[in-house]
């Protein structure tokens, strides 16, 4: 797709003239779909603690992942406390490639190997992990983008977002902000 400055403009426009969460992530999603990454998945908690992200059900989490993907890594078994590119988005600000799971494998531990082996069972095999600078210090929200289920080419996610890095990451911003003033929905 050309992304031209219009283009952009839109999709801010619709961010932040949402009146919903669900309304504003739709309108994330088509922009970070519109740009190569046909899946996304957004956390956030307004009560981060030292160890984590506070009370599960203090947090927003929205995704068009796969739902047995979801169902494991947040839901039912919380994979998400430990997964290694979780962690990092809760400890770092800015964006990081999965490239970093092969790079640092030999280091992590069974439970994180464990949650690796679940994200490849489930086709999450390339993309990048963006964690947000907080507005409030108890504030945390992160991203993940990843390719469509199976599609292992981390060479191509890392060359989408050399190509569309900086609009994703200040859409994403934008998103952040319109979504953490939106009252919660229900069930996402």
């Amino acid at each position: 797709m050309n992304v031209t400055i219009k283009n952009i403009q839109n999709v801010l426009r619709n961010i932040v003239d949402a009146t919903s969460a669900e309304t504003a992530w739709q309108h994330l999603l088509e922009a970070i779909q519109e740009r190569g990454f046909p899946l996304a998945m957004y956390a956030f908690t307004r009560f981060r603690t030292a160890n984590g992200m506070g009370d599960e059900g203090d947090h927003l989490v929205m995704s068009n992942y796969p739902t047995a993907f979801i169902k494991g890594f947040v839901l039912d078994q919380e994979r998400y406390k430990v997964a290694p590119m979780a962690k990092w988005a809760l400890e770092n600000n800015g964006v990081r490639s999965w490239r970093l799971i092969s790079e640092n494998y030999h280091t992590f531990d069974d439970v994180q190997k464990e949650v690796v082996a679940f994200n490849l069972q489930h086709g999450m095999m390339a993309g990048l992990t963006l964690g947000f600078r907080p507005s409030r210090s108890h504030e945390k929200a992160g991203m993940g983008f990843a390719l469509a289920p199976f599609d292992d080419d981390q060479d191509k996610a890392d060359a989408l977002w050399e190509a569309h890095g900086d609009d994703l990451s200040m859409i994403s911003e934008v998103a952040i902000c319109a979504l953490c003033h939106c009252p919660f929905p229900a069930e996402c």
